[in-house]
């Protein structure tokens, strides 16, 4: 029906164009090449771009390229952006990009920005109408634009002009060879931005509509490494929209990232820092999220120091952040945390009063 739609609106189109504008008034015009525009949005697939983020992984970036090259049909670019890297990155980018010149577009900073900087950098750089990114150091899934087509197709969704994201799963494999799913399913019933302040989504494997992509901002780069959180949130910040495909449309390789050789406690102060500009992040923030917030900051000083006025704060709104269920995965992890933290007082309590 679309295409048939589609095709008497071009003919009636071309029809005005020949004849003459004098003909037909304005109005006409413009309503005959509106229809025809939506028609079209309708039978075509969209355009999908690939954002590439890599810095010194001459070992590893083929394998995340030729992820995305096996299913280089539904793809509209694939842009590679490389950080200045030390190594032979950039050679073998260059490569590839001589390979497949109308598909893939090479970028190198002549410094280096830094993760996050580098990040921002590229946010201009899409044309697509669906973006994407990849770590050079993971590999998206075969089938994930042919499951992604599918679904904007199924919820018939206006992927020029809606602010949406689309949600897959993604498989995490650590350095021991040990595999687990990582599931996005709760999308479908709770406030995203909930869900993603309790880690509860995620963003690896996620397509963002350029409505949504033209909306991001940079971010403070004094937080440290998680800084990455306040780049995340703004995704679902952004979205009206979320619709969610149970498909493992990506591979995430943990511990071999930035994040894996950053010190614990220079981790953990960042994250605090992040949580506290959330705060000011978040319009409207619900109480709930709020206490929430709140919550793991005081989770956070605890670890690096566990002190009997932290832990009973830790224990006061340990009583409070569970009002709304999230299902059993998050009552089980934050009841975990919080009998460790009680056992290591304990523990500590135990040392001071043997002394």
């Amino acid at each position: 029906m679309c295409r048939t739609n589609a095709n008497r609106n071009q003919g009636e189109l071309q029809y005005i164009l020949d004849s003459g504008f004098h003909c037909y008034d304005e109005s006409r015009i413009f309503y005959k090449f509106i229809n025809f525009e939506i028609g079209l949005h309708k039978i075509m697939n969209p355009r999908n771009t690939v954002i590439v983020i890599t810095y010194n992984q001459d070992n590893l970036i083929g394998r995340a390229l030729e992820s995305v090259l096996c299913q280089k049909d539904l793809v509209y670019e694939i842009i590679v952006s490389d950080d200045c890297s030390s190594d032979s990155t950039w050679t073998v980018i260059d490569s590839y990009a001589k390979k497949y010149p109308d598909l893939i577009k090479p970028i190198r900073n002549e410094v280096n920005l830094g993760i996050f900087a580098h990040i921002e950098a590229t946010w201009a750089r899409a044309s697509g109408d669906i973006i994407y990114y990849l770590s050079g150091d993971d590999v998206f899934c075969d089938g994930l634009f042919n499951r992604a087509n599918k679904l904007i197709k199924k919820y018939n969704i206006d992927f020029i002009n809606e602010a949406f994201t689309l949600y897959f799963d993604y498989k995490l494999i650590t350095p021991t060879g040990e595999e687990s799913i990582f599931r996005n399913n709760l999308v479908e019933r709770y406030n995203p931005v909930s869900l993603k302040i309790r880690q509860l989504i995620s963003n690896r494997t996620t397509g963002v509509s350029k409505k949504v992509l033209d909306k991001y901002y940079p971010v403070r780069k004094d937080i440290g490494i998680y800084a990455d959180g306040l780049i995340d949130i703004q995704t679902q910040l952004f979205s009206d929209k979320n619709y969610y495909d149970r498909f493992i449309g990506s591979v995430y390789y943990a511990g071999i990232g930035i994040s894996a050789r950053t010190l614990r406690e220079e981790h953990v102060k960042s994250y605090i820092l992040s949580l506290e500009q959330l705060k000011c992040d978040i319009n409207n923030i619900s109480k709930e999220d709020e206490d929430w917030l709140n919550y793991l900051q005081i989770q956070l000083k605890y670890s690096l120091s566990p002190t009997v006025k932290i832990y009973k704060l830790y224990a006061k709104y340990f009583f409070v952040i569970f009002r709304k269920f999230y299902g059993l995965r998050f009552i089980k992890r934050e009841v975990r945390h919080f009998i460790i933290a009680t056992v290591r007082l304990l523990y500590f309590y135990g040392k001071a009063v043997t002394k």
